[in-house]
Parts: C-alpha cells; sequence; structure tokens
C-alpha cells in the first residue's frame, strides 16, 4: 500500500544491469554522490555526468573530488556513488565491478542484440519470453 507493487521485479544496482552511465540514464537509475569526509551528499544529473565524461563512462569504483567549499576552504575528501534502481527502493553502493561482471554484462548485451537482430522476444528471469504469462 502506497508503495511500488510487490508484483513489478525490479533488480537491485548491479554492473550486470546496468554498466555505463547512458544504461543508468535509460533505465531512469537514480544515482547520488556522498563525500566520506564531510558528509556532502548530491544528486547526480546523469545527462550532465555523459555531456561531461561520454556516454560510455562507467562510475562503478570510480570517486572524484568533493566539490564543497566553505569559506574559500575547500573539502579534502572523495566522494563514493550509490544508486536505487526504482523509487523508493534501496541505494547501493556503487562498487568496483569485477572483471568477470564487465565480461558477463558485455556478453548479455551481445546475446540481447543479436536476439533482436534475429527477430526473437527478449526473456524474463523466468526463461519465458517477457510479454507471456
Amino acid at each position: 500500500m502506497g508503495g511500488p507493487s510487490p508484483n513489478r521485479v525490479s533488480p537491485p544496482a548491479s554492473p550486470l544491469a546496468a554498466l555505463t552511465v547512458t544504461e543508468m540514464h535509460a533505465k531512469r537509475w537514480t544515482v547520488r554522490s556522498r563525500c566520506r569526509r564531510c558528509g556532502l551528499t548530491l544528486k547526480v544529473h546523469l545527462p550532465s555526468v555523459i555531456r561531461v565524461l561520454g556516454p560510455d563512462a562507467v562510475l562503478w569504483g570510480r570517486t572524484f573530488r568533493c566539490q564543497r567549499v566553505d569559506d574559500g576552504f575547500a573539502c579534502a575528501g572523495d566522494t563514493g556513488y550509490t544508486a536505487q534502481t526504482i523509487r523508493h527502493g534501496s541505494w547501493v553502493g556503487l562498487r568496483a565491478a569485477t572483471a568477470r561482471e564487465i565480461q558477463l554484462a558485455h556478453a548479455n548485451r551481445a546475446t540481447a542484440a543479436y536476439d533482436a537482430y534475429r527477430g526473437r522476444e527478449p526473456t524474463g528471469f523466468d526463461g519465458k519470453p517477457s510479454g507471456s504469462t
């Protein structure tokens, strides 16, 4: 009641679900950064990140300098990233993706592209086409 439907399946944030910033934006993920030193939390505007870092940029395991400036003194901390796949879902840290996760993500994309080229429907978690019941 009042939250998302329990029948809706939404996997947690994972490099297998969205490796690049463009994929996160296409899947409507919410991303925020948090300084580990001063605690400043900022919402990440993904279209701006795409324009600055490029469409193939990866935030998994990356850190940037904190942007906070108080009275002329800049914070010396670094920011970590967290993502939320659906509204009111849990926030998951964007830890560094392992080589195996990256390899699986690329293989999944290649399989999906091949299936689309051959006119096959994408499959759901149960192996059935996503439109079937």
